[in-house]
């Protein structure tokens, strides 16, 4: 090629217009000429507009049903809370109920009103059915009004729910003498002595009553034993009816 014919080439290759590779979002290359490059980039931006929308709607679905999911849960947690609380404040009013009437129970026998007191004990009774210690007391205070049967059936109840309380046994064994029940009335001090055998007023009583069955040697025997527990009563009993 000659300088004039080079010349011209290259004149020529100026006022072509220059070309540049440009890639769409689906990573196809093509080539658009510099004389469009703002088409191009409309082109490109609508491009890319319809591909990323639908990928960011569903990022923007998929973390609004994330949040929802977040929130519910929390409120779910929140209402199962209240429920729980709810069910221990009901849980503790019902033992404060309890309380109540057996407190009372106890203040009105300690004050002397028994029948009050047998009142109180009956609700608590009513609230629980099982509860040795309503039908100990409403027992006792039967006993004050002269009501021993009721006391003894009372008692007997108690004993049914909790057969290890030695008091019990006593108690239930002092109404059956007032009965004058008086085998019935050692072998509950008989039973008390078994749960606890220092306790040296059930062997003074249980001496008590075998002696009004002629026991003599029977009773001896517990006196001798309640005196050994250091029961002064004892001491003057033996002294006076078994030398």
């Amino acid at each position: 090629m000659d300088k004039s014919k080079e010349e011209e080439f290259y004149e020529q290759q100026k006022n072509m217009p220059t070309r540049q590779p440009t890639y769409t979002p689906f990573g196809v290359s093509t080539v658009i000429s510099t004389s469009n490059n703002k088409s191009a980039r409309w082109i490109a931006r609508v491009l890319v507009t319809l591909f990323l929308a639908p990928i960011l709607g569903f990022i923007l679905l998929l973390f609004y049903t994330m949040v929802e999911s977040l929130i519910k849960d929390k409120s779910t947690e929140y209402v199962e809370s209240s429920v729980k609380e709810e069910r221990l404040i009901k849980d503790k009013s019902n033992i404060q109920s309890n309380s109540f009437y057996f407190d009372q129970g106890l203040k009105k026998a300690q004050s002397g009103d028994f029948y009050g007191a047998i009142s109180d004990f009956n609700k608590d009774i009513e609230i629980n059915p099982q509860k040795a210690s309503s039908y100990f007391n409403r027992g006792k205070a039967k006993g004050l009004i002269n009501d021993h049967n009721g006391a003894i059936s009372d008692y007997t109840k108690a004993i049914e729910i909790n057969p290890r309380d030695a008091n019990t046994y006593f108690n239930r064994g002092l109404n059956k003498a007032d009965l004058k029940d008086y085998y019935g009335a050692v072998s509950d001090f008989s039973n008390t002595i078994k749960i606890n055998p220092k306790d040296s007023d059930a062997y003074v009583m249980s001496a008590k009553y075998k002696g009004m069955l002629g026991d003599q040697e029977g009773a001896c025997s517990d006196i001798k034993r309640a005196m050994n527990l250091g029961d002064k009563e004892a001491l003057d009993i033996f002294n006076k009816a078994c030398k």
